[in-house]
């Protein structure tokens, strides 16, 4: 058995994010699971209990659940107010990577940028490197 929040850093690395800080999300049947992960340590996790959403919903809620994420994170002084964003990596239910693209397309212009992967995609580290 495994712990998702402890297995974050290492996804992280996997897709490319070694040092830095970057938010580690995944939508699953469980809910919604936001990791920060700071210089390849885990620093806070939580879980966001999802009711059957269709992908449009969850991807905004994805999308809102972040955003709300980032500024806690900056109220606790974990995020800097200024200098380089957060990285968000986000690993979208399988089937649902095109509608998550354009939820969380507005983000990247808000200083979040986000790398979206299929489920199935994020442990493969050549599928993993490709920005869209």
């Amino acid at each position: 058995m495994y712990s998702v929040p402890l297995l974050a850093p290492a996804l992280a690395a996997r897709l490319g994010v070694r040092s830095g800080r970057v938010l580690v999300v995944t939508a699953t049947r469980a809910g919604l699971r936001q990791c920060y992960v700071d210089q390849g340590q885990l620093r806070f996790a939580r879980l966001e209990r999802t009711i059957d959403m269709v992908p449009q919903a969850l991807a905004m809620f994805v999308r809102s659940e972040t955003q709300r994420l980032a500024q806690y994170l900056v109220t606790l002084r974990a995020l800097p107010r200024e200098g380089a964003p957060v990285q968000v990596l986000v690993v979208a239910p399988p089937g649902q990577r095109e509608v998550f693209e354009q939820a969380l397309a507005v983000r990247r212009a808000a200083g979040l940028p986000h790398r979206r992967l299929r489920a199935g995609a994020a442990g493969r580290s050549s599928c993993a490197r490709s920005r869209k």
